[in-house]
């Protein structure tokens, strides 16, 4: 069975996307867009944009002020601390 480091994320699977826009220069390793962020977690960009606000979801690396990265990273780890374990009830012995 795989650990929880080596399950990859489908919006990570790709590596570092580059934007539409991209006209070169040095990219982040690892750096998703919160565009896939989003998409991954089933929210719009919207909505995502609202919880950074509250002050929820991954950490984030703002670049701009139109551009916001997550590190793949901080993606996993957050998805792990949010993992509900299966209670089976009481078993009796």
């Amino acid at each position: 069975m795989k650990s929880d480091a080596e399950v990859p994320l489908p919006a990570c699977q790709a590596g570092v996307q580059r934007p539409a826009a991209h006209t070169g220069g040095p990219m982040i390793p690892g750096a998703i867009p919160e565009e896939a962020v989003a998409a991954l977690f089933g929210f719009t960009v919207k909505t995502l944009r609202e919880k950074r606000r509250k002050g929820d979801g991954p950490p984030y690396i703002r670049l701009s002020r139109s551009t916001t990265i997550y590190l793949a990273d901080d993606v996993r780890a957050y998805l792990t601390s949010r993992r509900v374990g299966i209670s089976l009830g009481k078993q009796e012995g």
